[in-house]
This record gives C-alpha cells, structure tokens and sequence, in this order.
C-alpha cells in the first residue's frame, strides 16, 4: 500500500493572511472558499507541510484564530487540542 502526500489543508476566514502564506510556501495553493455568508474566506492547500508545521506559523503571524481547523482543536472536550495548540504558542514565541 503506498503512502499518501502529506498536504495540509485548512480553510481560513479572512483574505488577508494569503499573502502571508504564500511568501512562507511558496507551493501553497490558494482557492477562494467564499460564499454569500463568508465573503473572503479560502481554502488553503499546502503540499509537503504538517499542522505541526503551519499552526505555530500561523500563531507567530497572528493569524491562527482565523482558521477553522485551529478553531476545532480549542473547542475540543478532551483537552488534548488545547493542549497541542499551548505546545505550537510556546513553539511560536521561542
């Protein structure tokens, strides 16, 4: 059995972080994701990245809270989400 790709994926609720992106990977690819209740939201594709990869880069930038995959981790009940996104803060400030 071959092995999937790694490609992160992660949609994003505001234009403004793309740019952001695409200078950090350059192989980034972005697709607008907007409809008529989101207006700028796109999805991001990111061949080769992990999460561990592009969410303590997102945080640096300031962009972490727009992402709905980063979103997800905070609301998780068990905690471990929560957890993993205090390791990417600390990551993100060293």
């Amino acid at each position: 059995m071959s092995e999937q790709p790694i490609e992160f994926r992660e949609l994003i609720y505001d234009r403004e972080p793309a740019g952001i992106i695409c200078k950090r990977y350059p192989q980034a690819v972005i697709v607008d994701a907007s409809d008529y209740i989101h207006v700028g939201r796109f999805e991001c594709h990111i061949p080769g990245v992990t999460a561990e990869d592009f969410y303590p880069f997102a945080i640096k930038e300031g962009f972490a809270f727009l992402c709905l995959g980063f979103q997800l981790l905070l609301m998780g009940k068990d905690g471990k989400g929560q957890e993993q996104c205090r390791k990417w803060k600390e990551e993100a400030d060293a």
